[in-house]
C-alpha cells in the first residue's frame, strides 16, 4: 500500500485499479503457501482467480520472488523467471522481463 502512495484501501480502489488487485491476490497467495499450507482450498481458489486476472493484465509474475514494496504502475507485459529473487522497493513498468543468465539472476 504505501508503494502506491495510500494510508488504507477502498473499496472503489479496490475495483478500479486491477494492478493493485492482482499484487494483493498475490501477497495472499504467498502468505497461505509459507504460512498455511494446509488450507489448500483457499489457496487453489486464489491461485485461479489471480492467473486469471494475470492473463488479462499481461503479467507472468510467479510467487515469492518480490520483497515488500512492490508496485506495478500499468498494465501490460512484465514477465519474472521463476529463479529470479528481488529485494524491497521495486517498480514495474510495461514491458520489464526479469531473468536469469548462466544460472545466475539480475537482481
Amino acid at each position: 500500500m504505501e508503494a502506491y502512495g495510500l494510508e488504507r484501501l477502498t473499496l472503489r480502489l479496490w475495483l478500479q485499479v486491477d494492478q493493485l488487485r492482482f499484487l494483493l491476490r498475490l501477497r495472499r497467495i504467498e502468505y497461505l503457501t509459507n504460512c498455511r499450507p494446509w488450507r489448500v482450498l483457499s489457496l487453489f481458489l486464489l491461485e485461479m482467480l489471480n492467473h486469471s486476472l494475470a492473463v488479462r493484465l499481461g503479467f507472468t509474475i510467479p510467487k515469492n520472488t518480490f520483497g515488500p514494496g512492490l508496485c506495478i504502475v500499468h498494465r501490460g507485459t512484465v514477465v519474472v523467471n521463476p529463479g529470479v529473487r528481488v529485494g524491497a522497493g521495486w517498480r514495474l513498468h510495461v514491458c520489464t522481463i526479469l531473468g536469469d543468465y548462466n544460472g545466475t539472476p539480475y537482481t
